[in-house]
């Protein structure tokens, strides 16, 4: 259940745009809609914060102001305010933590990688520091479909590996998109090695697979997936795909899955040690580099 929703601003029309859809999510899940701005400090001179600091402090909450009264008039939802001075990801982390924030909304550039996001690595310290639900969008373009309005989520690609790590993204995800979108749930299995009958040390082998271990993982693997789809029935979904398919490179099946399935929202689960260890190891670094889709992603505790 999402109660509290934040969304960090800058003043830039990019971290604004993730404002429609998160007051839309706000408004269909009776939740807060949370705006923080963090004020960086600029200390000179030896003092802990320049002089013009209380200038801009006093603009920037002017800005935020503004932009809570625009959604309550839109969407009828309760607004709150917060203007932080200091670290951004720090005065971030600690305001989901106090505030107890069930989901953040913030918006991507959608370039290659995280590097590349929303004020510099901000995205990525954000996700690596808090243990909730984070919603990157990418941004929008003028004339786009997406332009000045809340994004829809219909179609919900669901990564799964066998872990409780990736199915923790389960619930936020039929949050956000609602029980009557339709989820794709995604197992990628490797094939299995063929094991050589003796070891000669001379001998040059190539590497085969075997077809019988490959076919009983893929069994597993497709009655685990089919698990996971009652779990989401029993949870009011009524429309759940399967999809369990041999691949070595999981992030380049899992994006096949999503062009084939329409998706528009994929639902990542992380083991919580940065970017590049997602499920399936560096498959969220390719999916942000590759797919200009929206991501949810929750970073996993020590299950």
């Amino acid at each position: 259940m999402i109660t509290k929703i934040l969304v960090p601003l800058d003043t830039s029309e990019l971290a604004e745009q993730a404002l429609l859809t998160a007051a839309a999510i706000a408004q269909a899940s009776s939740a807060e809609l949370w705006l923080a701005l963090v004020h960086p400090m600029a200390p000179v001179a030896g003092y802990p914060d320049a002089p013009w600091n209380a200038a801009r402090t006093s603009m920037k909450g002017g800005y935020v102001d503004d932009k809570a009264r625009e959604i309550e008039q839109q969407f009828g939802v309760r607004v709150v305010t917060k203007l932080l001075r200091g670290d951004v990801t720090k005065e971030l982390a600690e305001l989901v933590q106090a505030q107890h924030i069930d989901l953040i909304v913030m918006t991507t550039h959608g370039r290659t990688g995280l590097s590349r996001s929303w004020m510099g690595s901000v995205a990525d310290s954000i996700m690596r520091s808090v243990d909730i639900p984070v919603l990157m969008l990418r941004e929008c373009k003028p004339g786009s479909e997406h332009w000045q309005k809340p994004q829809a989520f219909s179609r919900v690609l669901i990564p799964l590996d066998g872990s409780l790590r990736a199915e923790r993204i389960i619930d936020s995800a039929v949050t956000v998109a609602g029980s009557n979108a339709s989820f794709v749930l995604a197992r990628a299995v490797a094939p299995v090695p063929s094991v050589p009958a003796y070891a000669d040390p001379y001998a040059i082998t190539t590497s085969t697979v075997d077809p019988a271990a490959t076919d009983c993982m893929v069994t597993e693997a497709a009655d685990y997936v089919g698990r996971v789809a009652t779990m989401l029935a029993d949870r009011g979904v009524t429309s759940v795909e399967q999809a369990t398919t041999v691949s070595d490179h999981a992030g380049s099946m899992l994006l096949e899955v999503a062009r084939a399935h329409g998706v528009d929202l994929i639902a990542l689960g992380s083991h919580g040690r940065g970017a590049s260890r997602f499920i399936f190891g560096s498959v969220a670094d390719s999916i942000l580099g590759d797919s200009m889709l929206p991501i949810l992603v929750c970073r996993g505790g020590a299950v």
